[in-house]
Parts: C-alpha cells; sequence; structure tokens
C-alpha cells in the first residue's frame, strides 16, 4: 500500500496554508478500498472530494479493472461525505459510445 494519501494531505494542507481562501477539489482514487486514507484525504482541508464510478454495477465486470469495483467506489464516497461536515462530494460515470 502506497502512502498517496498522505502526501496528498500535506500538500492540501501547504496550499491552505498559503492561501487560505483556496477552494480545492480532488478527484480521488479508491485507495483499494483503505477507508483510512479516504478519511484522511477528506479531512485534510479539501472543498470537494471527487471519485469516479466509471459506470453502472450491472456494466462494472466489462468497463472497469477488476482491482475496483462498484460496491467499493460507493463504500469510498459514503466514508468521504461521513468523514467531515460541510464540504461538497460528488461521482462521475463516464458516458462513451463505440462505434458510429
Amino acid at each position: 500500500m502506497t502512502e498517496d494519501h498522505l502526501i496528498l494531505q500535506s500538500a492540501l494542507k501547504n496550499l491552505k496554508k498559503k492561501i487560505p481562501k483556496l477552494l480545492i477539489e480532488v478527484l480521488a482514487p479508491d485507495f483499494r478500498g483503505n477507508m483510512d486514507a479516504v478519511q484522511t484525504l477528506a479531512t485534510s482541508g479539501l472543498n470537494v472530494f471527487a471519485h469516479n464510478l466509471e459506470t453502472v454495477n450491472r456494466l462494472q465486470a466489462f468497463v472497469r479493472d477488476p482491482r475496483a469495483n462498484y460496491k467499493q467506489s460507493m463504500d469510498v464516497l459514503v466514508h468521504a461525505k461521513n468523514s467531515k461536515q460541510g464540504f461538497s462530494y460528488k461521482n462521475v460515470i463516464d458516458v462513451r459510445s463505440r462505434g458510429n
């Protein structure tokens, strides 16, 4: 497990210290389900916690890396939301068309 969340936390805290009115949105990974990492990032001073769902649950197996899954992504969003009051969170579903 990498410590990416600690690097992000440090960077966000430093940015907020230098520019207190700065609004920060982070497109967060799922940290492979590490909810401590999610909480660290969610409480690090950001204003918007974003995470991509990529697709709907029933298409998951066809379009997503098998290391990620819909439930894990939803759990990440719920945990981020519950980690801190007063900030926004969002998810994105990527819509693409194949062919003409």
